[in-house]
């Protein structure tokens, strides 16, 4: 969890470079084939679960917001078997 000032400002900087990384990569999610398509979404979901690592909001907390549809949903399938494994009732 982010709490002193300084990790704020930390979060905050991290937080704008992902972004613009993140929107740049946005803009071309316009492509012309499957292949380019999934390379975008290859780059973008890891990005978003290192976030989700990196600067959690909360114990068992997950962002989703970034994610393409269908990874989005993978990782929250992936989510419910370690809610499962680890007995956690609540993500």
């Amino acid at each position: 969890m982010v709490t002193s000032s300084t990790s704020i400002f930390a979060f905050n900087i991290v937080f704008c470079d992902l972004n613009e990384h993140l929107k740049s990569i946005f803009q071309k999610r316009f492509c012309t084939t499957q292949e380019a398509l999934d390379e975008l979404e290859d780059a973008i979901n890891p990005m978003v679960r290192h976030w989700n690592k990196v600067w959690p909001k909360g114990e068992a907390y997950f962002d989703l917001q970034a994610m393409t549809t269908q990874r989005a949903e993978d990782y929250a399938a992936g989510i419910v078997i370690w809610m499962h494994k680890t007995n956690q009732k609540t993500a």
